[in-house]
């Protein structure tokens, strides 16, 4: 089916392409000559950008369609179960805008660190700062063959990240909203005041020791204030000259019987994300433009605990000429994270006030 005027055209990456006339001929003897300058080009583009079909290390890769229809704003955590061999976790943290950790080759290594290295549009950044809706392909390099390019940096693999591009037609607009709420998965059931002075006494007892902790007239007083809360004065008085430190110690002042993880802690609270974003172009100059606001409040009912993040994202394609094309891709992102655990305030330098020993705390109060 080749034309006898036709030609032939041979090239393999390396060498420098040959054009041969076929004249009629049906074999030909070829020798291909060394192009240095080819195997430097495959270098930059392998550096930015890899098709995976040019690699022959192990390679996953998940679509952008895949992480839209999960409701998570972390790009981390929406690749949760998408790549084998790929393990998430976020570090046992619930607190709003909490961000995943990845590892790809184990947890066990001399630096600690096994984080595999990150590049988005060809630009090392985190992957937690990358809205997932303007994400269009994620390739993960697993193995050192795949990735030597990257040197020592990926020496715990390689993420590489497409974002979205503008497509030749009419402008098109996209919007996508998610409202969720999160909730305590699970909160200990407290025994109530006159259970857990018991339990304390017999505690005291069995270690040996004369005296117990609450006299069988704070027992008395408990009993009847949780039978009528208004017919006894829950109020330790404190003596003159006596330190408050001290009476707050003094488990014999005072009666309550309250549950201060049910005080402290919401049932459940909201969160939302906002997506819009616009598309489009001529055959010389494509867009993609989007923006994106998030805000997820946290579940403590007395604090002002809560994380908002607004992303922008530009991808600009523009052909000057037959030979010379421009591209401007641009990302921003801001959070803000409000939370009482050591947050200094940048106005008056006071901490925040509360430490992770809050929550030791509510398990000893009653």
């Amino acid at each position: 089916n080749v034309p006898s005027k036709g030609n032939l055209v041979v090239s393999y990456i390396g060498y420098a392409t040959q054009t041969l006339p076929i004249n009629g001929k049906t074999s030909f003897s070829i020798v291909l000559a060394e192009d240095t300058e080819t195997l430097d080009e495959v270098v930059v583009v392998g550096y930015g950008v890899q098709k995976k079909v040019n690699l022959t290390g192990s390679v996953a890769s998940v679509k952008g369609d895949a992480l839209e229809h999960r409701p998570v704003v972390d790009a981390t955590q929406s690749l949760q179960g998408l790549v084998p061999g790929l393990s998430v976790s976020n570090g046992g943290s619930g607190r709003p805008g909490a961000t995943g950790s990845l590892s790809l080759r184990g947890q066990g290594n001399l630096s600690g660190n096994s984080a595999p290295y990150v590049l988005v549009d060809g630009v090392e950044m985190s992957l937690s700062d990358v809205n997932p809706n303007d994400i269009e392909n994620i390739s993960v390099l697993k193995d050192a063959a795949a990735c030597a390019i990257y040197g020592a940096r990926a020496a715990y693999g390689v993420i590489l990240v497409t974002t979205k591009q503008g497509e030749e037609g009419k402008m098109r607009a996209s919007y996508q909203g998610t409202l969720g709420w999160s909730a305590p998965t699970v909160l200990p059931d407290m025994v109530n005041s006159l259970d857990f002075v018991k339990f304390w006494n017999d505690g005291v007892s069995n270690t040996g020791a004369a005296n117990r902790m609450y006299s069988e007239q704070k027992i008395a007083d408990l009993e009847q204030y949780m039978r009528d809360p208004s017919s006894i004065d829950p109020w330790g008085d404190l003596a003159p000259g006596e330190s408050l430190n001290a009476a707050f110690e003094n488990s014999e002042r005072g009666l309550g019987n309250t549950d201060y993880f049910d005080l402290h802690y919401k049932n459940y609270s909201f969160k939302h994300n906002h997506n819009l974003s616009f598309s489009g172009g001529s055959k010389k100059a494509q867009y993609y433009v989007s923006g994106g606001y998030y805000n997820e409040d946290g579940i403590l009912r007395y604090a002002d605990m809560d994380y908002t993040r607004y992303t922008v994202n530009a991808n600009i394609t523009s052909e000057l000429t037959k030979w010379l094309k421009l591209k401007f891709n641009t990302k921003f992102m801001h959070s803000d994270n409000r939370t009482p655990f050591n947050n200094e305030d940048p106005k008056t330098g006071l901490d925040g006030g509360l430490s992770e020993g809050f929550y030791h705390s509510l398990a000893r109060f009653r």
